[in-house]
């Protein structure tokens, strides 16, 4: 358990300013790469650019994605409605159908849009932990920007360190490996 002051909320300490002129941790530098004005990129079909100006205007606002993210968001965007369908198609003909063949009369098949359908769902997943997309990504992504450009985070916020393992009595070692009580 951390001592101490409990940390005060975001709006709190904007309304008491800095009465200590302490140095505080600054947000990261615009670098001013975001993608909010570049538009839905050509290569999209229409409901891929559904996805993408109903996603990426959200993200921008929360300014997760850059320049460089636009591959990993035109695959998302993509896979997304691939998800759609696959899901759509197993709603019309369920996940499994039946066949028979010369040695058996009834036999349940996997539909092949299941396939599709998990495939596209793990693609999905993949993405939406690079993107930020779920929270422990989104988390991961803010300890990133916590750290800035020399990748120690403020002080009070460092991941924990190694545990010190426990000394060992000089009988404890001859008996192979007891610890001081």
């Amino acid at each position: 358990m951390p001592r101490g002051r409990r940390p005060q909320p975001e709006a709190v300490r904007e309304a008491k300013g800095n009465p200590g002129k302490r140095k505080s941790a600054a947000p990261p530098a615009d670098t001013g790469d975001d993608i909010g004005g570049l538009g839905v990129p050509e290569n999209l079909d229409e409901r891929e650019a559904r996805v993408w100006r109903t996603l990426v205007p959200a993200l921008v606002q929360l300014r997760f994605v850059k320049r460089t993210d636009w591959p990993a968001l035109e695959r998302y965007c993509h896979w997304t409605v691939r998800f759609w369908d696959a899901r759509e198609k197993i709603k019309a003909n369920d996940a499994v159908y039946v066949t028979s063949s010369p040695h058996i009369d009834h036999m349940l098949r996997q539909n092949p849009w299941f396939g599709i359908l998990v495939r596209a769902e793990k693609m999905l997943q993949d993405l939406e932990d690079r993107i930020g997309l779920n929270p422990t990504a989104r988390q991961r992504i803010l300890m990133q920007r916590a750290a800035g450009p020399t990748g120690e985070l403020p002080l009070g916020d460092q991941p924990p360190k190694e545990a010190p393992k426990p000394a060992q009595s000089p009988i404890g070692m001859l008996s192979g490996g007891g610890s001081v009580h």
